[in-house]
């Protein structure tokens, strides 16, 4: 029946399975990054950003952090300003229209690739309706993973209507479907440094569809033989040489006219550790595609320092036996092996080779994961065609749809606020003192001062060196008129970091004279001399936390203190411009912007 249906009903169905899944999210607030890449973020406030916006990182609340060149992120964000301004929902559905569109163009791929219908929407709607995608939708500056997909989808079928093109010789159209496709990959590169790995799956397909099948074997898709004999010159053909050098002129380009922007990730382990953890991390990524169970940000998994570990043996011993799969598939169904050489091949920008800031990440899952569910829906697709399987599978295919559909909507609500995301990660990450801070300022925005010290409390046991959760406690007690236990914390805060009088000046008066507070805060710190960028950037985090506490004068005075102390330092200026204008203060708004032409 699938089989029979029309390309327009397969549409209809992937759009409306989109908009049913994810329409509880439209109303889901700014959470996690969202504040800094949207609500902070002056660049997306007007189109006459993009030259800036086209040579500088993403808006993070640190310069440290600052690695990621993602320019069609951030105008995209621009996009959804010109329409809702700070209205979350425009920028939901934004993360939607994109996921949506990855879907249909899944179909149209696996159309191109396989010729039929019933693997085809198979393989899109499983990508589609799948709970481990909610991170990368649900959440709106995760967004990078569905832009960066859909523009390498586009150019693969691009490339692959230009290698299938019926003419003969260089027509118009041939080299406009060419043009096309690179196009797209280079929108592609300037969406999510992940797209480095198209040229290569590029050449995978060339490579996987380069011969046709013997007579008689194969999954039951023979007559994509057509397409697979023109696919013949794919992989020693000179068409994919533009693609790796564009792939190299990026690179060039981080590496040297936007090196400021490039630094490389500090390494979380060794290379071995991170080698060896990397081929846990598959088998973790395969459990979760099949089992969706847990799904949170902030996943920590223990690296692997030794061959001999049971779980790094049985971790290399389960992936090498993929591996083979793969190689083995070919001799039977090309579009198998394909689909499973994607998936480890599109894994490779995350495996840590090069340091990145995590191990693990659900949305690192959403391009890689398209091969997956193609050998998936092929194996099905397969399978199908023996009638006993074909009743079963009758009854498994729209339970299995459902019941990820049902997930995917449940994860959605995690993603309602702050609170509820903090929460839920806390359930499976309960030893971070960095979500547990986070749930005590989200509390503290909130006016619950006892849920916020609570938290502060809880960080500092896991992490009992940072000043700013003893400074944030005590100010939650100074609201609850408890000076004596707010003297407490802030005395703790000065044991650990003597200059923390000079920021905390307000809320020391409440334990000394004026005359002492401004000893103290003249005083040199005998400790570790900081760099004037590492003051800015801790007065800078300072101010923050006072503006997400509401605390106005507060935070004007650390932003001012950060500029004074590092006047090239744009991020308090920007801050502090956002803070002013969202007070209704635009002369003071207006100069500080200003300022930052002259920086």
């Amino acid at each position: 029946m699938l089989n029979k249906l029309p390309n327009s009903v397969s549409y209809v169905i992937i759009i409306f399975a989109g908009i049913i899944l994810y329409s509880n999210t439209l109303h889901n607030s700014f959470v996690w990054d969202d504040e800094y890449l949207i609500e902070k973020d002056i660049r997306i406030r007007s189109w006459g950003s993009l030259p800036e916006i086209f040579i500088s990182s993403l808006s993070l609340p640190s310069p440290k952090q600052g690695n990621f060149y993602r320019p069609f992120q951030v105008i995209s964000f621009l996009f959804d300003y010109s329409f809702w301004k700070l209205n979350p929902v425009g920028y939901h559905i934004t993360n939607l229209f994109f996921h949506i569109l990855n879907g249909l163009l899944i179909y149209i791929l696996a159309k191109i690739l396989l010729q039929d219908n019933l693997t085809s929407i198979i393989a899109a709607l499983l990508f589609l309706v799948h709970p481990v995608h909610v991170e990368a939708v649900t959440y709106i500056s995760g967004r990078a993973d569905p832009i960066v997909t859909a523009f390498c989808l586009v150019s693969l079928i691009l490339f692959l209507k230009y290698r299938n093109f019926n003419a003969v010789g260089a027509t118009p159209t041939r080299w406009l479907l060419y043009s096309g496709s690179i196009l797209s990959f280079l929108c592609a590169l300037l969406s999510k440094e992940a797209a480095l790995i198209f040229p290569f799956l590029l050449v995978w397909c060339g490579y996987s569809f380069r011969k046709t099948y013997p007579a008689g074997i194969g999954t039951g898709l023979e007559s994509n033989s057509e397409f697979a004999s023109k696919q013949n010159r794919g992989l020693k053909s000179p068409a994919t040489l533009p693609f790796f050098l564009l792939s190299a002129l990026y690179v060039a380009l981080r590496l040297t006219l936007l090196k400021s922007i490039s630094e490389p990730h500090p390494p979380i382990a060794p290379f071995f550790s991170r080698v060896i953890t990397f081929f846990n991390v598959i088998v973790r990524y395969i459990i979760l595609l099949f089992f969706p169970q847990d799904l949170h940000m902030e996943r920590r998994i223990p690296f692997l320092n030794s061959l001999f570990q049971w779980e790094a043996i049985l971790s290399i011993v389960l992936v090498g036996i993929l591996i083979l799969a793969t190689i083995w598939f070919r001799k039977y169904s090309k579009e198998a092996s394909f689909g499973l050489g994607w998936f480890l091949i599109a894994l490779l920008p995350v495996s840590n080779i090069m340091p990145i800031n995590a191990a693990m990440a659900e949305h690192w899952l959403y391009m890689p994961s398209i091969g997956f569910f193609l050998a998936v829906a092929i194996g099905v697709s397969s399978l199908w065609k023996v009638k006993v399987f074909r009743y079963v599978f009758i009854l498994l295919i729209p339970a299995v749809l459902i019941f990820y559909s049902a997930m995917t909507i449940k994860q959605n609500m995690v993603w309602n606020d702050e609170i509820s995301l903090y929460n839920s990660i806390l359930k499976f990450s309960h030893s971070s003192a960095r979500i547990h801070i986070n749930l005590g300022v989200a509390y503290a925005k909130r006016d619950e001062y006892d849920k916020a010290i609570t938290e502060y409390k809880k960080a500092i046991e896991l992490y009992p060196d940072f000043v700013m959760t003893y400074i944030n406690m005590g100010y939650m007690y100074s609201k609850k008129g408890m000076n004596e236990e707010a003297v407490s914390a802030y005395k703790a805060a000065l044991s650990i970091r003597p200059y923390a009088a000079d920021y905390i000046s307000d809320e020391l008066r409440l334990i000394y004279s004026d005359k002492e507070v401004t000893e103290m805060a003249s005083r040199q710190y005998s400790g570790h001399s900081l760099s004037n960028l590492e003051l800015a950037d801790l007065y800078n985090n300072v101010a923050l936390i006072y503006d997400k506490e509401d605390r106005f004068s507060d935070a004007v005075r650390m932003y001012k203190k950060a500029i004074e102390t590092n006047p090239e330092y744009t991020d308090a200026r920007i801050n502090l411009g956002i803070l002013y204008r969202k007070k209704g203060i635009y002369a003071d708004a207006i100069y500080e912007f200003n300022e930052l032409l002259r920086i």
